[in-house]
């Protein structure tokens, strides 16, 4: 199950962060990272990560609250921007094209089923989703109303009900 994958390979990546680069510019968002910066100089745990991810998180939260951005619904992006790891982001980020194309053959190469979940306010990566389906033996998609990026933030119940029909 892919849950609003935002690319699956290295070409896919180079297109998302061109793109996010406009969400992550400007003087408001510079001052965050500034402000956020020194706030996570004071963060002192659970562990030796917890610096970066507060950081991260927090400006995980500016870029998806960007006026511009069409990740959710309207209202806002409102899952929680703790969740969000910075060393397994940066090392998504980092890893060489050639790894991301070895990773998506892979996937891609399974031939069990496939759930692709879309939220469909996400007019950035939700229209993506129905190209990914071309690229596994027997996948599906299932669009969720009144959901964003955070799909299972976002409608829980839609999205439960899907997982669970696709589940059985």
């Amino acid at each position: 199950m892919l849950i609003e994958p935002g690319y699956l390979d290295a070409d896919g990546r180079t297109s998302w962060e061109t793109e996010s680069r406009r969400y992550m510019s400007g003087f408001r968002y510079g001052w965050q990272a500034l402000l956020t910066g020194f706030r996570a100089q004071h963060v002192s745990g659970p562990d030796a990560a917890a610096q970066e991810d507060f950081l991260v998180g927090h400006m995980v939260g500016i870029f998806t609250n960007h006026p511009d951005n069409p990740y959710h619904c309207g209202d806002g992006y409102s899952a929680p921007n703790w969740r969000f790891g910075a060393l397994s982001s940066s090392t998504w980020r980092n890893a060489p094209d050639a790894a991301m194309d070895r990773l998506a053959f892979g996937a891609t190469a399974f031939s069990g089923s496939v759930l692709l979940m879309s939220g469909a306010c996400n007019n950035w990566l939700g229209p993506l989703q129905p190209s990914f389906l071309s690229r596994f033996e027997n996948a599906a998609l299932a669009v969720i109303q009144d959901a964003g990026h955070d799909v299972v933030w976002d409608n829980p119940d839609a999205a439960l009900a899907a997982i669970s029909a696709f589940l059985d």
